[in-house]
């Protein structure tokens, strides 16, 4: 893909066993790695009988107005037993370098979300994710109460705005993200293999 004032750069995911999950950026034509962005989790590949169990990283190429265009988002996950783990960082070019823009990646699990765009409520543009928080007298299952974290985009960066916890407890993310009036869209959905993250009904419902 075209990157202003870079030129034409190959971009790859690898899932190496061995080492954890990155989004290589190649110049086309010279083969320069010009970017490695790693996942900040511990998280390695280490089967290779079972490639179902190793760590999966996904990306997305989105142009948004008001960002860097493209903006290229990354999502890893690294299957649990009960739960997965998710993370997730965007990277673009800033006058004319490619950079990561999250300091600190998104993370969450199944039952989160992650989201890049218009916050909402005048906030702006930014990237937020949300998850539920597990209280001590909780089981896994809920409802729980949620915790909204946003991240607003600062020109060059995603730089840390707010955190939210709802007061009330929900059966699932998308009523607990409404219910503040928040009408995002999970990012995870996007790719077809997780695809039914989106569809909410089937996950307010599986509880």
């Amino acid at each position: 893909m075209y990157f202003e004032g870079i030129g034409l750069v190959r971009v790859s995911a690898h899932e190496d066993i061995g080492f954890s999950p990155a989004l290589i950026f190649t110049k086309v034509g010279s083969d320069e790695k010009l970017l490695e962005a790693y996942v900040h989790s511990d998280w390695q590949s280490l089967d290779d009988d079972h490639p179902g169990m190793n760590p999966q990283l996904r990306f997305t190429v989105r142009r948004i107005k008001g960002f860097p265009s493209p903006l290229v988002i990354a999502v890893s996950m690294s299957p649990g037993g009960s739960d997965d783990a998710w993370e997730s960082f965007a990277v673009a070019a800033i006058k004319g370098q490619l950079e990561q823009l999250n300091y600190e990646h998104l993370q969450t699990n199944d039952d989160g979300g992650f989201f890049f765009g218009d916050l909402g409520n005048g906030i702006g543009l930014g990237a937020a994710q949300w998850n539920f928080v597990w209280g001590e007298t909780e089981s896994h299952p809920p409802p729980h109460r949620y915790e909204i974290k946003l991240y607003k985009w600062n020109g060059r960066r995603f730089e840390w705005e707010k955190v939210m916890r709802t007061r009330a407890q929900y059966n699932c993310a998308h009523d607990a993200v409404r219910a503040y009036g928040f009408p995002y869209t999970d990012v995870r959905a996007s790719f077809p293999e997780w695809e039914y993250l989106g569809d909410w009904r089937e996950m307010c419902n599986e509880h």
